[in-house]
């Protein structure tokens, strides 16, 4: 569920859709027929029953029995029949994964996997993620269409006497993550940097 809502945030929010002819172009319909309404289990939910129920598979230690520390049968019903009526409202949904949106796909420009992101609604920009190798990128919204930017920086040769710029990822810039310049083939490793503060 997290990895649907990175993709859309509104993966798990509840939608009626209604459907009607129009009188005419660009004009909403005078007489909307319901069609259904999507009732999908959300991430607050998943998550509070998975925390409340998983307590229940764990055997009791043998500290807790003789304590008199037992599992609370009457709570777990009551809890699985709350879960319940969630499942079944869920599952009556005349209408199942139902989703209107704008989406944009580039192919990832390190490892060439396609990334596939919902636009935002009001946004002028966003950021997307490879699903492969977590390659960061930007999305700048331009009217209908959509650039795409890796999140890089630039990296300058360590070598004093060349001016040499090597391209990388965001997330290549770590500590010890070496690089070969392109301009003079010499080898420059990433490392944190301390300089000493001059008083005022």
């Amino acid at each position: 569920m997290s990895a649907l809502l990175d993709i859309d945030p509104l993966a798990d929010a509840e939608r009626t859709i209604s459907a009607g002819r129009q009188s005419e172009k660009g004009k909403a319909s005078d007489e909307m027929r319901l069609l259904g309404t999507d009732t999908p289990l959300t991430l607050k939910t998943l998550k509070t029953q998975y925390d409340a129920i998983g307590s229940f598979l764990h055997q009791p230690t043998l500290g807790m029995l003789d304590r008199g520390m037992h599992h609370d049968a009457e709570a777990l019903r009551s809890r699985l029949k709350r879960l319940l009526s969630q499942l079944d409202a869920t599952l009556a949904s005349k209408i199942f994964n139902f989703t209107v949106g704008r989406f944009s796909t580039c192919t990832c420009g390190r490892c060439g996997v396609p990334i596939r992101r919902r636009l935002p609604r009001e946004e002028e920009s966003t950021t997307a993620k490879c699903p492969e190798c977590s390659a960061g990128y930007i999305l700048t919204v331009e009217g209908d269409g959509v650039t795409w930017s890796a999140d890089d920086v630039e990296l300058q040769c360590a070598t004093s006497d060349c001016d040499g710029v090597i391209v990388a990822f965001s997330d290549e810039v770590v500590p010890g993550r070496s690089f070969v310049c392109t301009q003079c083939g010499q080898r420059s490793v990433i490392g944190l940097g301390v300089w000493a503060a001059s008083d005022a």
